[in-house]
Protein backbone atom coordinates (compact mmCIF):
# COMPACT_ATOMS: atom_id res chain seq x y z
CA UNK A 1 0.00 0.00 0.00
CA UNK A 2 1.40 3.16 -0.81
CA UNK A 3 2.17 6.08 1.86
CA UNK A 4 0.24 9.06 1.57
CA UNK A 5 1.75 11.55 0.26
CA UNK A 6 2.90 14.51 2.13
CA UNK A 7 2.55 18.44 -0.66
CA UNK A 8 5.89 19.66 -0.70
CA UNK A 9 6.84 23.21 -1.80
CA UNK A 10 10.28 23.63 -2.79
CA UNK A 11 12.22 26.63 -3.06
CA UNK A 12 15.84 26.37 -4.27
CA UNK A 13 19.08 28.03 -5.12
CA UNK A 14 20.94 25.09 -7.52
CA UNK A 15 23.87 24.38 -6.00
CA UNK A 16 25.18 21.09 -5.10
CA UNK A 17 23.09 20.27 -2.09
CA UNK A 18 20.08 22.22 -3.31
CA UNK A 19 20.06 19.75 -6.65
CA UNK A 20 20.22 16.36 -4.31
CA UNK A 21 17.33 17.84 -2.01
CA UNK A 22 15.54 17.92 -6.04
CA UNK A 23 16.10 14.14 -6.49
CA UNK A 24 15.15 13.41 -2.88
CA UNK A 25 12.13 15.37 -3.00
CA UNK A 26 10.99 13.96 -6.50
CA UNK A 27 12.20 9.99 -6.05
CA UNK A 28 10.43 9.45 -2.59
CA UNK A 29 7.70 7.93 -1.66
CA UNK A 30 6.07 10.12 0.72
CA UNK A 31 6.77 12.86 -1.18
CA UNK A 32 4.19 15.00 -3.67
CA UNK A 33 6.55 17.51 -4.68
CA UNK A 34 3.77 20.54 -6.30
CA UNK A 35 6.90 22.82 -7.66
CA UNK A 36 9.94 24.52 -7.24
CA UNK A 37 10.63 27.96 -6.94
CA UNK A 38 14.48 29.51 -7.89
CA UNK A 39 15.96 32.70 -5.93
CA UNK A 40 19.36 34.41 -6.35
CA UNK A 41 21.92 32.69 -3.90
CA UNK A 42 24.37 30.02 -4.51
CA UNK A 43 24.72 32.18 -8.11
CA UNK A 44 22.08 34.41 -10.07
CA UNK A 45 18.94 33.43 -10.72
CA UNK A 46 19.51 32.82 -14.00
CA UNK A 47 21.85 30.41 -13.44
CA UNK A 48 20.18 28.84 -10.31
CA UNK A 49 17.06 28.36 -12.45
CA UNK A 50 18.88 26.72 -15.23
CA UNK A 51 20.59 24.92 -12.59
CA UNK A 52 17.06 23.51 -11.04
CA UNK A 53 16.14 22.73 -14.70
CA UNK A 54 19.26 20.09 -15.30
CA UNK A 55 18.74 18.70 -12.08
CA UNK A 56 15.16 17.66 -13.27
CA UNK A 57 16.40 16.75 -16.74
CA UNK A 58 19.85 15.21 -15.42
CA UNK A 59 17.66 12.80 -12.95
CA UNK A 60 14.76 11.58 -15.45
CA UNK A 61 12.36 13.84 -13.24
CA UNK A 62 9.29 15.15 -15.38
CA UNK A 63 6.22 16.70 -14.62
CA UNK A 64 7.80 19.41 -11.75
CA UNK A 65 7.22 22.72 -12.64
CA UNK A 66 10.16 25.14 -12.11
CA UNK A 67 9.07 29.23 -11.81
CA UNK A 68 11.97 31.70 -11.25
CA UNK A 69 11.80 34.33 -8.50
CA UNK A 70 13.88 37.12 -6.93
CA UNK A 71 16.95 38.00 -8.12
CA UNK A 72 17.91 39.89 -4.68
CA UNK A 73 17.35 40.12 -1.69
CA UNK A 74 13.93 42.34 0.80
CA UNK A 75 16.75 45.19 1.45
CA UNK A 76 19.69 43.47 -0.30
CA UNK A 77 21.57 43.59 -3.35
CA UNK A 78 22.29 39.36 -4.92
CA UNK A 79 25.55 38.14 -4.31
CA UNK A 80 27.05 34.42 -5.19
CA UNK A 81 28.80 31.72 -4.34
CA UNK A 82 31.71 30.66 -6.41
CA UNK A 83 34.08 29.90 -4.20
CA UNK A 84 32.11 26.54 -3.40
CA UNK A 85 29.57 26.23 -6.37
CA UNK A 86 31.70 27.55 -8.75
CA UNK A 87 30.78 30.18 -11.14
CA UNK A 88 28.03 28.08 -13.17
CA UNK A 89 26.45 27.22 -9.76
CA UNK A 90 26.77 23.72 -10.32
CA UNK A 91 30.61 23.42 -10.83
CA UNK A 92 32.56 20.05 -11.71
CA UNK A 93 30.59 18.24 -14.39
CA UNK A 94 28.29 19.64 -17.63
CA UNK A 95 24.76 18.51 -17.05
CA UNK A 96 22.08 17.99 -20.17
CA UNK A 97 20.63 21.18 -21.01
CA UNK A 98 16.85 20.85 -20.09
CA UNK A 99 13.63 20.50 -22.63
CA UNK A 100 11.61 21.92 -19.90
CA UNK A 101 11.60 25.75 -19.88
CA UNK A 102 10.40 27.79 -16.27
CA UNK A 103 6.76 28.89 -15.94
CA UNK A 104 6.27 32.38 -17.33
CA UNK A 105 4.97 34.06 -14.25
CA UNK A 106 5.43 36.09 -11.23
CA UNK A 107 6.93 33.36 -8.22
CA UNK A 108 4.82 34.18 -5.37
CA UNK A 109 1.63 34.26 -7.57
CA UNK A 110 2.26 30.91 -8.65
CA UNK A 111 3.40 29.97 -5.60
CA UNK A 112 0.12 30.95 -3.93
CA UNK A 113 -2.15 29.78 -6.86
CA UNK A 114 -0.73 26.20 -6.06
CA UNK A 115 -0.38 26.11 -2.61
CA UNK A 116 -3.68 27.79 -1.93
CA UNK A 117 -5.76 25.29 -4.13
CA UNK A 118 -4.15 22.19 -2.70
CA UNK A 119 -6.72 19.51 -1.11
CA UNK A 120 -3.74 18.95 1.75
CA UNK A 121 -2.05 21.63 3.66
CA UNK A 122 1.53 22.32 2.15
CA UNK A 123 5.09 22.07 3.59
CA UNK A 124 6.95 24.50 2.46
CA UNK A 125 10.97 23.64 2.23
CA UNK A 126 13.34 27.03 1.94
CA UNK A 127 16.70 25.91 1.39
CA UNK A 128 18.35 29.27 -0.23
CA UNK A 129 17.80 32.61 1.58
CA UNK A 130 14.15 33.27 2.21
CA UNK A 131 13.37 36.15 -0.12
CA UNK A 132 10.70 34.51 -1.62
CA UNK A 133 9.05 32.68 1.20
CA UNK A 134 8.88 36.03 2.50
CA UNK A 135 7.41 37.88 -0.43
CA UNK A 136 4.69 35.22 -0.61
CA UNK A 137 3.67 35.99 3.45
CA UNK A 138 3.24 39.11 3.52
CA UNK A 139 1.52 39.56 -0.14
CA UNK A 140 -0.87 37.26 0.30
CA UNK A 141 -1.44 36.52 4.05
CA UNK A 142 -4.35 34.11 3.69
CA UNK A 143 -2.48 31.55 1.71
CA UNK A 144 -1.02 30.63 5.78
CA UNK A 145 -4.40 28.82 6.28
CA UNK A 146 -2.84 26.10 3.68
CA UNK A 147 0.66 26.00 5.02
CA UNK A 148 1.35 23.00 7.59
CA UNK A 149 4.85 23.98 8.18
CA UNK A 150 8.06 25.68 6.79
CA UNK A 151 11.48 24.02 7.32
CA UNK A 152 14.54 26.39 6.33
CA UNK A 153 17.75 25.47 5.62
CA UNK A 154 19.99 27.77 7.24
CA UNK A 155 21.25 29.54 10.31
CA UNK A 156 23.77 28.34 13.49
CA UNK A 157 23.45 28.14 16.81
CA UNK A 158 27.25 28.86 17.10
CA UNK A 159 30.09 29.42 14.72
CA UNK A 160 28.66 30.60 10.91
CA UNK A 161 30.37 30.08 7.47
CA UNK A 162 30.13 33.10 5.94
CA UNK A 163 30.30 36.08 8.95
CA UNK A 164 32.00 34.81 11.77
CA UNK A 165 28.22 34.06 13.60
CA UNK A 166 26.13 34.25 10.34
CA UNK A 167 25.21 31.35 8.04
CA UNK A 168 24.86 31.80 4.09
CA UNK A 169 21.39 31.47 3.62
CA UNK A 170 20.27 33.60 6.71
CA UNK A 171 23.16 35.85 5.52
CA UNK A 172 21.57 36.23 2.42
CA UNK A 173 18.29 38.27 3.53
CA UNK A 174 17.98 38.63 7.09
CA UNK A 175 15.20 40.59 6.68
CA UNK A 176 12.98 37.93 4.86
CA UNK A 177 14.19 35.59 7.57
CA UNK A 178 13.15 37.17 10.32
CA UNK A 179 9.98 37.73 9.09
CA UNK A 180 9.08 33.83 8.09
CA UNK A 181 10.39 33.63 11.71
CA UNK A 182 7.91 35.78 13.34
CA UNK A 183 5.36 34.47 10.64
CA UNK A 184 2.89 32.71 13.20
CA UNK A 185 3.41 29.15 11.56
CA UNK A 186 5.66 26.46 12.50
CA UNK A 187 8.90 27.09 11.88
CA UNK A 188 11.46 24.56 11.90
CA UNK A 189 15.05 25.31 11.02
CA UNK A 190 17.76 23.27 10.53
CA UNK A 191 21.06 24.64 11.18
CA UNK A 192 24.52 24.18 9.77
CA UNK A 193 25.81 22.38 12.94
CA UNK A 194 23.05 19.79 12.54
CA UNK A 195 24.15 19.20 8.86
CA UNK A 196 27.80 19.18 8.73
CA UNK A 197 27.05 15.94 10.47
CA UNK A 198 25.65 14.65 7.39
CA UNK A 199 28.68 13.95 5.04
CA UNK A 200 29.41 12.88 1.94
CA UNK A 201 31.98 10.26 3.07
CA UNK A 202 33.91 8.16 0.74
CA UNK A 203 31.55 5.42 2.30
CA UNK A 204 28.85 7.48 -0.22
CA UNK A 205 31.44 8.27 -3.29
CA UNK A 206 31.91 4.50 -3.62
CA UNK A 207 28.01 3.87 -3.45
CA UNK A 208 27.63 6.30 -6.48
CA UNK A 209 30.56 4.82 -8.25
CA UNK A 210 29.73 1.80 -8.30
CA UNK A 211 26.37 2.81 -10.48
CA UNK A 212 28.95 2.86 -13.40
CA UNK A 213 26.20 4.51 -14.92
CA UNK A 214 26.30 8.29 -17.04
CA UNK A 215 24.22 9.72 -13.86
CA UNK A 216 26.02 8.38 -11.41
CA UNK A 217 29.60 9.86 -12.73
CA UNK A 218 28.29 12.99 -13.21
CA UNK A 219 27.45 12.99 -9.41
CA UNK A 220 30.73 11.78 -8.74
CA UNK A 221 32.18 15.14 -10.41
CA UNK A 222 29.62 17.46 -8.60
CA UNK A 223 30.43 15.86 -5.44
CA UNK A 224 33.82 15.74 -5.93
CA UNK A 225 33.90 19.60 -7.00
CA UNK A 226 31.98 20.56 -3.63
CA UNK A 227 34.16 18.07 -1.43
CA UNK A 228 37.15 20.30 -3.04
CA UNK A 229 35.71 23.59 -2.42
CA UNK A 230 35.03 22.89 1.38
CA UNK A 231 38.07 21.49 1.95
CA UNK A 232 40.08 24.64 0.40
CA UNK A 233 37.54 26.93 2.55
CA UNK A 234 36.44 25.36 5.35
CA UNK A 235 39.01 22.68 6.27
CA UNK A 236 36.57 19.77 6.38
CA UNK A 237 37.49 16.81 4.79
CA UNK A 238 34.18 15.57 3.41
CA UNK A 239 31.70 17.83 2.59
CA UNK A 240 28.19 18.46 4.13
CA UNK A 241 25.05 17.83 2.23
CA UNK A 242 22.75 20.19 4.05
CA UNK A 243 19.58 21.20 1.87
CA UNK A 244 18.57 17.19 1.53
CA UNK A 245 17.96 17.79 5.52
CA UNK A 246 14.91 19.37 4.83
CA UNK A 247 13.15 17.02 2.95
CA UNK A 248 14.17 14.37 5.11
CA UNK A 249 12.49 16.15 7.93
CA UNK A 250 9.93 16.47 6.31
CA UNK A 251 9.87 12.36 5.47
CA UNK A 252 10.85 11.20 8.88
CA UNK A 253 10.62 14.27 11.51
CA UNK A 254 10.96 11.26 14.13
CA UNK A 255 14.96 11.04 13.09
CA UNK A 256 15.57 14.22 14.28
CA UNK A 257 15.74 16.04 17.49
CA UNK A 258 14.77 19.39 18.07
CA UNK A 259 14.35 22.23 20.35
CA UNK A 260 11.46 25.27 20.72
CA UNK A 261 12.99 28.16 21.49
CA UNK A 262 13.09 31.80 20.43
CA UNK A 263 15.20 32.54 17.36
CA UNK A 264 16.06 36.26 15.92
CA UNK A 265 18.26 37.58 13.62
CA UNK A 266 20.35 40.05 13.59
CA UNK A 267 19.66 42.77 10.41
CA UNK A 268 22.00 44.96 11.19
CA UNK A 269 25.31 44.18 12.90
CA UNK A 270 28.54 45.22 11.59
CA UNK A 271 30.34 41.65 11.63
CA UNK A 272 27.46 39.48 11.54
CA UNK A 273 24.62 40.28 9.99
CA UNK A 274 22.34 37.43 9.72
CA UNK A 275 23.29 36.17 12.46
CA UNK A 276 20.67 33.49 14.24
CA UNK A 277 19.91 34.47 18.17
CA UNK A 278 19.52 31.07 19.39
CA UNK A 279 17.60 31.56 22.80
CA UNK A 280 18.70 27.70 23.74
CA UNK A 281 18.44 28.36 27.74
CA UNK A 282 15.22 31.06 27.50
CA UNK A 283 17.13 33.37 29.16
CA UNK A 284 15.43 36.56 26.93
CA UNK A 285 11.90 35.05 28.24
CA UNK A 286 11.03 36.25 24.44
CA UNK A 287 8.29 33.68 22.96
CA UNK A 288 9.38 31.03 21.10
CA UNK A 289 9.15 30.92 17.73
CA UNK A 290 11.39 28.23 16.22
CA UNK A 291 11.44 24.70 16.26
CA UNK A 292 15.75 23.77 15.90
CA UNK A 293 16.60 20.70 14.94
CA UNK A 294 19.61 20.04 17.20
CA UNK A 295 20.79 16.18 16.02
CA UNK A 296 19.81 13.97 13.09
CA UNK A 297 19.96 10.23 12.77
CA UNK A 298 22.64 10.21 10.15
CA UNK A 299 22.45 6.71 8.81
CA UNK A 300 18.85 7.09 8.75
CA UNK A 301 19.48 9.91 6.89
CA UNK A 302 21.54 8.23 4.12
CA UNK A 303 18.88 5.11 3.49
CA UNK A 304 16.44 7.69 2.61
CA UNK A 305 19.33 9.71 0.13
CA UNK A 306 20.28 5.98 -1.55
CA UNK A 307 17.36 4.47 -1.92
CA UNK A 308 16.29 7.85 -4.21
CA UNK A 309 19.83 8.31 -6.10
CA UNK A 310 19.10 4.04 -6.68
CA UNK A 311 15.75 4.73 -7.87
CA UNK A 312 17.10 7.95 -10.40
CA UNK A 313 19.34 6.01 -11.42
CA UNK A 314 17.40 3.09 -12.36
CA UNK A 315 15.69 5.31 -14.81
CA UNK A 316 18.22 7.09 -16.16
CA UNK A 317 21.04 5.05 -16.28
Amino acid sequence: MQPKKIPVWLDCDPGHDDAMAIILASYDPHIELLGISTVCGNQTVEKTTANALKTLELAGITGIEVVRGADEGLCRPSRACPEIHGSSGLGGADLPEPKQKPVNENAIVRMQRIISTCKDKVSLLGTAQLTNIALLLKTFPEVKSNISQIVVMGGAIGIGNMQPASEWNIEGDPEAALAVFNCGLKVVMIPIELTHTVLVTKDIFTKIENYNTHFGNILVKLLSFFAETYKTVFRMPDPPLHDPCTVAYIIAPEIFVTEFMHVDVETGSKCSDGRTNCDVFGMTKLPKNVHVAVKIDVDKFWELMINALNQANDKVK
